[in-house]
């Protein structure tokens, strides 16, 4: 910037000759670079600084960006104007406009590409239980890095900076985030730190909107960024989305980003993105009703509550949600067992959040999802609420919890023909006359016979061979299976299949 400037600590406009930072040219729109919002930050919080050098920096609120401000293609520097304004309650308010002349006249056009206030002081929202944050509910679709960027978000290499692929579900978005070396035309500022990792974090919710409602949306304006701990170059983080709401062409989004240890790092409130072009609608979901396309219909119609997550939908810093007794366990597991641990108590947490009156805000670790015995689940709710009976099951990919008013089962499991093949270990005669009078779908009938049995010994608390040999089915479908228990008492187990996966309810 020029090094011409007006008196210290006085508001004002100011000239600028802003030196184009090469890698800014990676960040396109239509194929101008324009400046990134998040280099409009930097380059608002370096003036306030230059001039109010004890004003602090962390807490932007209300900012806007309504105008691109493209970057010429040979010129190194570009000429801009900074105003700064004071406001009763202490905190700046600065602008960053261009002057550009209206044809062959002496008219001139004033452009505000960004405007942004400094708070006097930080108000940081809570942050959000880690049971939250750390992992996304329900059916989960994936993008890889090259695919964002090659066709999402065409930035250049700069800014390509989501590294590992990209989870999507109605819960928001999670993104692995490399925050790159930063080059030498603008080093990172105290407090605001790295530009890229936010950056990047802005990539992950313009796909949530791409891929949920078919906008191809850029940010226009928050209001609220708090910076608790500044990210740095060459550093871990990760980014976590989450949907707020839809109006007409404008998505509004909270945005968090985490280190590696999960702690929060920046905070956005009510970013607002805004469509900037067209894109073809991706998937039938829509954030304004997403129970409209819940998974698990037939099995969700009844339970009280059901949560569904992905295991890969998880952050590494999900085991800090663990209570100390789960952590206690969690660590005389091997890695394979821990992970699908965390994930069913991940599940339970949020199970005992729906099942509290009101708004649940307990921490994670306040939360015991573990029964005395170390086997059964259990599901707290906050309070003024008795608890409801509640299962969990996992396989490799989906963990699965839910509530009844009943003693209830859950069984999850990769569709297969490892049930056909043992079927002499937990079939009685009738039941493989079930599997041979379908021989069109033996493999399946067989699942489900193995998936009753499972569900039922969770229900009951009985081991499985005891299931094997005191449940008999009676009939074995798609949607609905009959059984009778030892004692000679008939109940029905309810189906549903997902992306290659079978689930099975049972109530007793």
């Amino acid at each position: 910037m020029s090094d011409t400037p007006s008196a210290p600590d006085q508001t004002g406009r100011r000239s600028l000759e802003i030196t184009i930072d090469p890698c800014w040219r990676d960040h396109r729109f239509k194929g101008q670079a324009v400046l990134p919002a998040v280099a409009a930050m930097a380059l608002l919080a370096g003036e306030v600084r230059r001039y109010f050098t004890a004003h602090p920096l962390s807490a932007l609120i209300s900012a806007t960006f309504d105008k691109f401000l493209p970057l010429p293609p040979q010129a190194g520097t570009i000429r801009a104007q900074c105003e700064i304004l004071s406001s009763a309650d202490g905190s700046l308010i600065a602008a960053l406009a261009t002057r550009n002349p209206v044809g062959k006249s002496s008219m001139v056009r004033v452009k505000t590409h960004a405007r942004i206030t400094f708070a006097a002081q930080q108000q940081a929202p809570a942050p959000r239980p880690v049971d939250i944050a750390a992992a996304l509910e329900g059916q989960a679709w994936e993008i890889s890095p090259r695919e964002i960027y090659r066709e999402w978000v065409p930035f250049g290499p700069a800014y390509r900076n989501i590294v590992a692929p990209l989870r999507l579900s109605a819960d928001g978005a999670l993104a692995m985030i490399q925050a790159p070396a930063q080059g030498p035309a603008h080093p990172p500022l105290p407090p605001l730190g790295s530009p890229y990792p936010l950056d990047a974090a802005l990539h992950a919710a313009c796909c949530w909107g791409r891929h949920f409602t078919g906008i191809t949306a850029f940010p226009v304006g928050f209001a609220a960024r708090h910076i608790l701990r500044p990210t740095h170059p060459r550093e871990t983080y990760w980014g976590r989305v989450y949907p707020l709401e839809q109006k007409g062409e404008v998505l509004a989004f909270d945005i968090e980003l985490y280190d590696e240890q999960g702690r929060l790092c920046e905070a956005l409130q009510k970013v607002a993105m805004r469509r900037v072009g067209s894109a073809p609608e991706i998937t039938a979901q829509s954030p304004a009703s997403p129970a409209s396309d819940l998974p698990l219909k037939n099995i969700r119609s009844r339970c009280d509550q059901l949560v569904l997550m992905e295991l890969d939908s998880m952050a590494p810093f999900a085991p800090r949600a663990l209570s100390p007794e789960e952590n206690r366990r969690f660590q005389q597991m091997g890695k394979r067992r821990q992970r699908s641990y965390v994930g069913a108590r991940l599940a339970c947490k949020r199970l005992a959040r729906r099942l509290s009156p009101g708004n649940d805000t307990r921490g994670a670790r306040a939360i015991h999802t573990v029964h005395g015995d170390g086997l059964r689940p259990v599901c707290p709710p906050a309070r003024d609420r008795s608890a409801l009976d509640c299962a969990v099951a996992h396989d490799g990919r989906y963990v699965v919890a839910v509530a009844a008013p009943n003693r209830c089962g859950i069984d999850v499991e990769p569709l297969g023909l490892r049930a056909l093949k043992s079927a002499r270990l937990y079939m009685s005669s009738r039941e493989r006359a079930l599997v041979d009078a379908n021989n069109t779908d033996s493999a399946a009938t067989a699942l489900r016979i193995w998936s009753v049995k499972e569900a039922v010994a969770k229900a009951l608390n009985i081991n499985l061979a005891q299931a094997w040999s005191g449940v008999e089915l009676q009939s074995a479908t798609p949607q609905a299976s009959q059984f009778r228990l030892d004692d000679g008492a008939e109940h029905t187990a309810r189906h549903d299949t997902l992306e290659g996966h079978l689930f099975t309810l049972v109530e007793i």
